[in-house]
């Protein structure tokens, strides 16, 4: 992508729905963070914990196809819907701050699924109409936005939690997210303010959208998608206990593997996404899914300190950087009337996937120890690269 060429608009829209995303991970980086001491605080199994991911994977669900929709039917006020998105996040953590028990940490779960699901549909598809000829370079782009949030959060608030209550620490996070709100806000209301509904009459719509449903590259990317978002989510959501209670490191040691576990994105998102436009969807995806297989079974085999540091960095390499790739190929089946429509589908098939994943790996954590899950993320890995052999995927644009 040559920056000279994208246009003042298009650069406005892709710097702030960047900066925008690294705010946002911010908050989905503290999901994880929060476990530890939450679990020991209210008390809860692993099951339970286990739980609060389902919860959030629910949500986030159920809410991706109306926002996606919403967004596609109400172009001019995704402004508005990508602000909500940051104050959702933030009322979510306040409310994990002064939660009593394990219901009202279910619904602050809950409502962080919320924030996932307002902003995600809305951002991938407005890059997507407007970059329509480098679709995985920009989410790679906006995706380097996240992996900064990813990267920085882990190390400030391992250290933030020796300093601070953790519970006075999430009470500040509602005024963090006003705080990032408004200059998101302030930046990109005039983006959308002349930007058409989706072009189309209804019954066009739900026809493309039906085509859509009905297309095998579609349906066997939502199934390869669903198996490698469900071992991401459990390794994003079991791998601080391991840190913490199997090795016995405290939240700053946590933080420095939680680093590791995305710093290296910065690097590879925009280069495996520019691959992926100039050679191919498959040519990236299948070699990272059987990769990632390895590396995740490696987890609770190898030594802590620097054999495990070695194995998390590499995992970074592709950790959230297949997403972007994944997307852009739903994308190049869906037609430009269902651009957010069709991600926010793509990523309810994915919480659908992963809402039993979690708690059934909490179960087996209890009979086998915590190196399962690990195993369990890695088979799911080797799952998809099967899955993806026989697609016809975009082959790049420099075939």
């Amino acid at each position: 992508m040559r920056f000279r060429a994208i246009g003042r608009d298009r650069l406005v829209l892709l710097g702030y729905i960047t900066g925008g995303h690294c705010a946002v991970h911010w908050f989905i980086q503290l999901f994880p963070m929060i476990l530890p001491p939450l679990k020991v605080a209210l008390r809860l199994s692993h099951v339970q914990v286990g739980s609060l991911t389902t919860m959030r994977e629910l949500t986030t669900g159920l809410m991706n196809l109306p926002a996606g929709l919403m967004a596609d039917r109400l172009a001019r006020y995704r402004t508005a819907i990508l602000s909500s998105a940051v104050l959702a996040l933030g009322a979510a953590y306040i409310t994990f701050g002064l939660a009593p028990g394990y219901l009202y940490a279910l619904a602050a779960a809950g409502l962080v699924g919320v924030g996932i699901a307002l902003w995600h549909p809305t951002a991938m598809a407005s890059l997507s109409n407007r970059f329509p000829e480098n679709r995985a370079t920009a989410f790679a782009i906006h995706g380097m936005g996240a992996t900064v949030g990813d990267t920085l959060t882990p190390t400030v608030v391992g250290m933030l939690f020796v300093l601070y209550p953790w519970r006075h620490f999430m009470a500040l996070q509602l005024l963090l997210a006003v705080a990032l709100g408004i200059p998101l806000w302030r930046g990109l209301r005039g983006v959308f303010a002349m930007s058409p509904p989706a072009s189309g009459t209804g019954g066009a719509q739900a026809s493309g959208l039906g085509e859509f449903l009905r297309n095998p590259n579609f349906l066997g990317m939502a199934l390869a998608n669903g198996l490698m978002n469900t071992g991401r989510v459990l390794v994003i959501t079991f791998f601080p206990l391991y840190v913490q209670e199997t090795l016995g490191y405290p939240s700053t040691g946590l933080g420095y593997y939680y680093t590791l576990l995305h710093v290296m994105g910065t690097v590879s998102q925009p280069v495996l996404g520019y691959l992926s436009d100039r050679m191919g969807r498959k040519w990236v995806l299948l070699p990272a899914f059987l990769a990632l297989a390895v590396l995740y079974t490696l987890i609770p085999l190898v030594g802590p300190g620097v054999p495990l540091g070695v194995v998390v960095t590499l995992i970074s390499l592709f950790f959230y950087t297949l997403t972007n790739i994944t997307a852009a190929a739903v994308v190049d089946v869906a037609g430009s009337r269902i651009q957010a429509t069709s991600l926010g589908i793509t990523f309810l098939s994915n919480s659908m996937f992963t809402l039993p994943g979690p708690v059934i790996a909490g179960y087996l954590i209890g009979l086998y120890g915590m190196g399962s899950v690990f195993y369990l993320s890695g088979g799911l890995l080797l799952a998809a690269a099967v899955v993806i052999i026989p697609l016809r995927l975009y082959r790049g644009s420099g075939r």
